[in-house]
């Protein structure tokens, strides 16, 4: 039976590129699959030039930073709308009025089995916390935010959902990244908030096509 490896191709094709360096022998695979393709990115154009035919999977959502000044700008110019804007800044400011603080920390000093666990909570919609925790990962390029876990039984009166996404917003502006990526769901909210959708496709190829287009 033929092996087959698959790799997300959402963090930069620069390491993907070095991986099939040489036609991915490393690997140790003769079939490669790359998930999460950005239809407009160059990687795709290089891909269906050499022969595989992409296949669309998903929508990603993300935006590019250095077109606004900050986050306190792009909610204003990105066309969300008014009401929006006042929805997320009165749950600021009860939360700013609740005391709450917000702490970023690096991948060693955090609280990860925390986390681990409000997200899984998040997304089964059961159990209850008096907190958020939302996880961030950077690259060269992009500050990419695909995941929060949080809690609303204690936080009455502002949702902890948005406020965790302002701060980590803020965070995003601050990392000096061309490019925030907010991964893949919650499409009513990103639509709300400024988010541009783009087309992700999955490709499925033979090592000997895929190392033709490694030197990227």
């Amino acid at each position: 039976m033929s092996r087959l490896r698959i790799l997300d191709m959402g963090c930069g094709n620069g390491v993907y590129s070095r991986m099939l360096a040489g036609g991915g022998g490393g690997l140790g695979a003769r079939l490669y699959g790359m998930v999460n393709v950005d239809a407009a990115g160059p990687l795709d154009a290089l891909l269906t030039g050499a022969g595989p035919h992409g296949v669309d999977i998903d929508t990603g959502w993300g935006l590019p930073l250095k077109r606004y000044s900050g986050f306190d700008d792009q909610p204003a110019r990105g066309g969300v709308s008014r009401k929006a804007r006042q929805n997320l800044g009165r749950d600021l400011r009860k939360a700013d009025a609740a005391g709450v603080t917000a702490r970023t920390t690096d991948a060693g000093g955090p609280d990860l089995d925390t986390f681990v666990s409000l997200a899984r909570t998040t997304a089964a919609k059961y159990d209850n916390a008096d907190h958020s925790s939302a996880l961030a990962l950077t690259d060269d390029f992009r500050f990419h935010y695909g995941a929060v876990g949080y809690a609303q039984e204690d936080t009455p009166g502002y949702s902890p959902f948005y406020v965790s996404y302002a701060h980590v917003m803020r965070e995003a502006w601050a990392s000096g990244r061309s490019r925030v990526e907010l991964g893949r769901r919650n499409p009513t909210f990103k639509r709300r908030y400024g988010p541009e959708p783009r087309t992700l496709r999955a490709y499925v190829a033979d090592v000997a096509v895929v190392a033709a287009v490694a030197d990227l």
